[in-house]
């Protein structure tokens, strides 16, 4: 019987390359010993979720492709940069910079675009994440957002 539950193990999802050939975003459930904190880890990642304003929904949508447009010609920095919906209007992104300096230049790079995103939605929670200054960690709280340091983390 596997050591489920001790300090050494970790869940990891993993999505197996037989399965994304079928395009079936199926997510697998692996037990992974996890013994070394990412300490040397610079990524930062932005997770929220939003509701779109009354009316602003066709906004929302320019608005994002042209952030994305932007992103992927100007913003070498960002790694990720994921929009989803679910089925009752919430909207969640993930955000991957490649440290602290990227999530800088992408906000600079942004500009206009971001103001304007900020005018048309709510944003109900927001979760940073990454190995970053006491000075970043101090801003986003002091905004209202989670920050969680890395503790054990795998990545392929």
């Amino acid at each position: 019987m596997p050591n489920i539950g001790r300090p050494t193990t970790h869940l990891v999802r993993y999505t197996h390359p037989r399965l994304l050939s079928l395009n079936t975003g199926s997510i697998f459930a692996k037990k992974m010993k996890m013994n070394n904190p990412t300490s040397g880890n610079k990524l930062l990642e932005l997770f929220f979720t939003f509701k779109v304003k009354e009316g602003k929904q066709e906004q929302l949508e320019k608005i994002l492709e042209q952030l994305i447009a932007t992103t992927m010609e100007h913003d070498p920095g960002t790694l990720i940069f994921n929009v989803y919906k679910n089925s009752d209007g919430t909207w969640c992104m993930y955000e991957r910079y490649v440290d602290e300096e990227a999530f800088a230049r992408h906000k600079e790079i942004a500009g206009q675009t971001l103001t304007a995103w900020f005018e048309v939605v709510e944003i109900q929670k927001f979760y940073v994440l990454g190995a970053i200054s006491d000075e970043a960690s101090k801003n986003f709280k002091a905004a209202g957002y989670e920050v969680f340091k890395p503790v054990y983390k795998m990545e392929r």
